[in-house]
């Protein structure tokens, strides 16, 4: 061992001496340390097998995170906690960015509702003016189709009346011509009677008497009896009402005949009356008919575009319904994810907050235990003079052969006591460079993440990386 010591000396290719010195604090730069990957290299390099002692099947991304995480070691406090609030700045604006576009989509939400209310309450209004229209109708063709039927009833009654009229003068005219008739027979009867009286008193008494002369006798007087003369008076009183009587027969019959032919034309008349009558009425029932007909049809027109046009208005009701519900699913499932998100980073900025207690109880113990390597430091330092001294002393020794064997077997005790200690101080560095190398990575893998949005496992990287590099301080 003494040997191996005096020959390789204290030299800068020894590896056992090649420490860094941060005896005047962490190193202000961000250039990498010898020996640990960049992030381009670790990104190109493939996945550790284990990172501080954690299993090799852990994801990468959470391997890296523990590889990137810097701490005092290596950046400043001041870089530190200016990093942790550029992280707690993005997660504002993240929060800010989201919340706008959730009010974005609140408003979008809103105007199509409103869109929505607006279009149902013009098919509302634009239905109910259909109804309307359609009950104004069918009131209108029901008030004319009333009106016709109760002017077609009037006409009908007044047809009705005046056939009433012409029947009752029929029934007066033909009982007058009855009357007629029979008088004009009484007066037949009587004339005949008197005929054949007048006959039976001309072959008796007169058979030279001819009362249908034309000029008939005068009355002659006679005065020789008084019998003869009142017969020759009764005669011409006779012949002069026989005249009479044929001159009263005439006229009647005249009369009669003229009655007759007025009475026929008075009947064609009424017939004809009838007749058109009848025709009137029958156009008026046939139109009457025709109107009902038309009235039903068109009351069937319209209940059936009544119908189309209620199940158009279901259908549409139904259909927004739908979307009404479909909007409301998906306006709770927003606010459902609006809850999350939010609740997610209630608890990142939680944890975020955690975290920086961590980091700034692990800073207070880092000062603690900067001062207890700066001792370390001190110690090494004087641990490398008494070594160099002891070794000139040995090169001194070894030129000259004056020291014991005992003496030569306590200095090879004090060396391997010193190299033990180096090394202890190597592995010490060594473990603090791979904590502040994955330290670093992880602030790095959540400075990436941060910037598109992933805030998975965050918190649970944080307290492990604490725990982490606080085991490590403790095992020093």
């Amino acid at each position: 061992m003494a040997a191996q010591l005096g020959t390789q000396g204290p030299s800068e290719n020894n590896p056992a001496f090649n420490i860094p010195d941060y005896s005047m604090g962490p190193p202000e730069s961000d250039e990498e340390e010898p020996g640990v990957l960049s992030l381009h290299e670790l990104d190109r390099a493939s996945p550790p097998q284990s990172v501080a002692g954690f299993s090799s099947t852990m994801p990468r991304d959470i391997a890296r995170s523990y590889m990137t995480r810097a701490t005092p070691d290596d950046i400043s406090s001041k870089m530190y906690f200016k990093t942790l609030d550029t992280e707690n700045r993005l997660l504002r604006t993240q929060l800010g960015r989201y919340r706008s576009v959730e009010g974005e989509y609140h408003q979008q939400l809103e105007a199509e509702k409103t869109a929505h209310a607006q279009t149902k309450r013009e098919y509302e209004a634009k239905h109910t003016r259909a109804v309307r229209t359609l009950e104004r109708r069918v009131q209108e063709s029901e008030s004319a189709a009333s009106t016709r039927i109760a002017e077609l009833e009037a006409e009908v009654s007044r047809l009705n009346e005046a056939l009433a009229e012409q029947r009752d003068q029929r029934g007066q005219t033909e009982a007058s011509l009855q009357t007629n008739a029979s008088t004009i027979s009484d007066c037949t009867k009587l004339a005949l009677a008197l005929t054949d009286g007048v006959r039976a008193l001309q072959r008796e008494t007169l058979p030279s008497f001819n009362p249908a002369s034309v000029n008939p006798a005068p009355l002659v007087e006679l005065a020789d009896s008084s019998s003869d003369s009142d017969f020759a008076r009764v005669m011409v009183n006779l012949s002069q009402s026989l005249g009479l009587l044929k001159l009263t027969v005439e006229t009647k019959i005249k009369t009669g005949v003229i009655i007759r032919d007025q009475i026929r034309e008075d009947l064609k008349t009424a017939q004809k009356a009838e007749t058109s009558v009848r025709a009137e009425l029958t156009s008026a029932k046939e139109k009457t008919v025709a109107l009902c007909a038309k009235h039903d049809a068109d009351k069937r027109q319209f209940q059936t575009e009544f119908e189309q046009l209620t199940r158009l208005y279901e259908r549409d009701r139904v259909a927004m319904a739908k979307e009404l519900r479909k909007a409301t699913e998906e306006l709770e499932a927003a606010t459902a994810a609006k809850d999350d998100a939010v609740r997610d980073a209630n608890e990142a900025m939680a944890k975020t907050e955690r975290v920086k207690s961590e980091m700034e109880a692990l800073t207070v113990s880092h000062e603690g235990d900067s001062g207890a390597r700066a001792r370390l430091l001190a110690e090494l330092d004087s641990t490398r003079a008494q070594r160099d001294k002891l070794q000139l002393e040995i090169n001194g020794l070894k030129s000259s052969q004056k020291y014991s064997h005992t003496g030569s077997r306590g200095l090879e005790d004090m060396v391997d006591r010193l190299n033990r200690q180096v090394t202890t101080l190597t592995e010490d560095n060594a473990r603090l460079a791979e904590a502040a190398k994955g330290l670093r990575l992880a602030r790095r893998r959540e400075a990436s993440a941060r910037s598109s949005g992933a805030f998975m496992c965050r918190g649970d990287e944080d307290e492990m990386a604490a725990r982490m590099l606080t085991e490590t301080l403790r095992s020093r």
